[in-house]
């Protein structure tokens, strides 16, 4: 690591957890009795072993299976950024920084509270760039696939074939465009509401704000496999696995 173009704080914050495990080891084996130092070290790690079992979990921990796990053990678990910046807040993590000299209480609460900030700026962006995405590119590909089976749809009428399958995907194809739609608006409403409180906004933002995105984003990859390709205004799926 570059220390010349590196955050001293950002440095010191990296080895916080490893300074405060040696330490403990150090100040376990100096309180143990005898001069054998390697049979006193060699305790002291069965202990650490025996005392951290429930904290390690040898599976793959992206999996559901740690999260169920952690449940069981009573493990803390953040699911987003305000939650796990939330947890630098506690007095046990607080009374490590101020130990170490890393960061006192007042100055740990300012850097979280800017973090904090920052996530909702960012979260923010993304949100407004959904919506601007949604209205002016993808609902108007929608709509020139609705407006194409609407149209084939009334040529064959004139020939009395009324085929089921284009009343049923016109059908479908409008409920999507309706849906998408109602999401623009939540999320657009989500957005003009009043998000003065950093900690009451971080919480909506990572929840109800999420919640909106996600179900928006599921109505338009359904819509993605629907409209034709030469409709469609971004690089799909498709497109992109074709690439490689």
């Amino acid at each position: 690591m570059n220390s010349e173009h590196s955050d001293p704080h950002q440095v010191r914050q990296s080895n916080l957890i490893a300074t405060y495990g040696f330490d403990e080891i150090y100040k376990r084996i100096e309180a143990k009795k005898g001069d054998d130092v390697k049979r006193k070290a060699l305790e002291v790690v069965k202990e650490i072993i025996t005392e951290t079992k429930d904290i390690r979990f040898e599976k793959n921990g992206y999996s559901q299976d740690w999260h169920e796990e952690a449940v069981k053990r009573g493990l803390p678990n953040a699911k987003n950024t305000p939650q796990a910046l939330k947890l630098f807040l506690t007095d046990d993590v607080i009374k490590v920084f101020s130990k170490y000299n890393i960061l006192t209480e007042r100055e740990l609460r300012s850097k979280i509270e800017v973090k904090l900030e920052g996530y909702v700026k960012t979260k923010e962006i993304e949100y407004k760039y959904a919506v601007k995405v949604v209205n002016t590119l993808l609902l108007p590909a929608i709509l020139k696939h609705i407006n194409l089976l609407a149209k084939a749809n009334k040529n064959l009428g004139k020939f009395n074939i009324k085929p089921e399958i284009f009343s049923k995907e016109l059908k479908i194809l409008i409920k999507l465009y309706d849906d998408i739609k109602k999401y623009c608006i939540d999320l657009d409403s989500f957005l003009a509401a009043d998000h003065s409180d950093i900690t009451a906004t971080t919480d909506e933002f990572s929840s109800k704000g999420t919640e909106i995105l996600t179900k928006l984003r599921d109505k338009v990859d359904t819509a993605e496999d629907l409209v034709a390709d030469e409709f469609w205004p971004m690089a799909s799926y498709q497109k992109l696995l074709n690439a490689f």
